[in-house]
């Protein structure tokens, strides 16, 4: 006995919807595994906010976030993490709220005749 068209139409969606997440499957598997990881302070850590898989990518948001900070935006405290070995890589700093006194000992001297 042969298969009515509706019956062929819900084998057909069921082998497509089987066929695109094989598929789906075989992207993520093939896709590079990221080494680097952005771990941000904002009440408490936030870990792997961002992940790249090149160094050069992370110490690329590194040289956006500076130019954002001469800007004027506020940049939260965050750090660059190896994933393979556990070690900071890059570390950002926060950016200093105005109106706060400068310190002399982590700005050093020249700090406190800016302001």
């Amino acid at each position: 006995m042969s298969q009515t068209g509706n019956q062929k139409k819900k084998l057909s969606k069921i082998k497509n919807r089987a066929k695109k997440l094989h598929k789906q499957h075989n992207i993520q598997m093939n896709q590079p595994v990221k080494q680097y990881r952005l771990d941000v302070f904002l009440d408490g850590w936030r870990i792997g906010v961002k992940e790249w898989v090149n160094l050069r990518d992370a110490e690329a948001y590194r040289v956006e976030t500076e130019a954002k900070r001469i800007k004027g935006e506020f940049i939260a405290e965050g750090r660059v993490v190896d994933l393979k070995t556990g070690k900071i890589v890059i570390i950002i700093e926060e950016t200093k709220h105005k109106g706060v006194a400068p310190d002399k000992i982590a700005d050093g001297v020249k700090a406190a005749e800016e302001v």
